[in-house]
């Protein structure tokens, strides 16, 4: 522990899969008295130290160029094979490849960084908007008598994953970069320090956001529904639709502000499937009735939401509490 680092010299094949081994031991149960002492680790020890070292922990990356690094790549979490004079033995047994050694900065401070940056991204956010959309059926259980009746039918909730909110993440997850390549390459010391993916970060996103958008899309037009003739906004299926354009309003507020780095297709992405929201239930109203098959959930209701103010000032206040919450946290 008291060095920064070690040469080893003429090892067997066999003896560099020890000393992966050895580091990831140290990773593990370093922190542990045992491991210090010398001493046996009792099993739930080695259990909790196994699973501190997956959220805090770095990882073993093994490099090598031929066919006695073979074993020594594979015992790493991570093993970069070099192809060179010495054949593609250790290519083919490696998680990546590369032709030169030069290239390991690149692989690591950019494609590895940018690679850990967009998936978390995807995969806090996917759960983000689903548990969102979700929590909302559960709120309204409580003023339906838990009768199963749901606020948002089957159509609006097939096109919400499949076509209004798939574009945006995807091209997030694509081409978004927290700052640029060269400055990940000039600065080392920007690799990974977000932790994007650790546990608090990870339920933060996945519940106690996805809670707090949910609560603001379905309350606040609950609350505020307006019974005002025929422009009133507190029929079930009205109400529907209100709550349901407040939370993708919502939810393109949250991948904007998530978004370091606003491209001109990832912006009209965003505002392109916000916008066919408001073409596609009239749309989609007016097909039912031409095949005829009209459905109660859409006959007149884009119509009256769309003439009543009282819809456009509830939209407005759901995005007006959930910016300025989102940007209290960013701060």
């Amino acid at each position: 522990s008291n060095c920064s680092s070690v040469v080893v010299c003429r090892a067997s094949p066999s003896q560099k899969s020890a000393i992966v081994e050895i580091m990831k031991s140290y990773q593990m149960f370093s922190h542990s008295k045992w491991y210090r002492n010398n001493e046996e680790i009792p099993r739930l020890a080695k259990m909790f130290n196994k699973a501190l070292w997956k959220v805090w922990d770095g990882r073993i990356l093994a490099i090598g160029d031929g066919a006695n690094d073979v074993a020594m790549l594979q015992s790493a979490d991570v093993g970069i094979g070099i192809s060179g004079k010495e054949g593609r033995q250790a290519v083919n047994n490696s998680d990546f490849a590369i032709s030169q050694f030069r290239f390991l900065s690149r692989l690591l401070l950019v494609h590895g960084q940018l690679s850990y940056y967009r998936l978390a991204h995807l995969i806090k956010y996917s759960f983000y908007k689903n548990i969102s959309f979700a929590l909302v059926f559960f709120y309204f259980q409580f003023y339906c008598g838990f009768s199963g009746q749901a606020i948002i039918d089957s159509m609006s909730a097939t096109v919400y994953n499949v076509v209004l909110t798939s574009l945006p993440i995807l091209i997030l997850a694509s081409v978004d970069k927290p700052t640029g390549i060269s400055t990940l390459l000039s600065y080392p010391q920007l690799y990974n320090t977000s932790r994007a993916l650790s546990s608090w970060n990870f339920w933060k996103a996945a519940l106690l956001k996805s809670a707090l958008t949910s609560a603001l899309s379905f309350f606040v037009p609950y609350f505020s529904a307006s019974s005002n003739g025929q422009l009133g906004t507190d029929g079930i299926f009205s109400l529907g639709k209100t709550v349901y354009i407040a939370l993708l309003g919502i939810v393109g507020i949250e991948i904007l502000l998530l978004s370091k780095s606003w491209t001109k297709i990832f912006v009209a992405a965003v505002l392109v499937s916000y916008l066919f929201m408001y073409v596609f239930f009239p749309l989609y109203g007016a097909i039912l009735e031409a095949i005829p098959y009209p459905q109660s959930t859409y006959s007149g209701i884009p119509k009256v939401l769309y003439s009543c103010p009282a819809f456009w000032l509830q939209i407005i206040l759901c995005y007006l509490i959930a910016f300025g919450v989102r940007f209290i946290d960013k701060a």
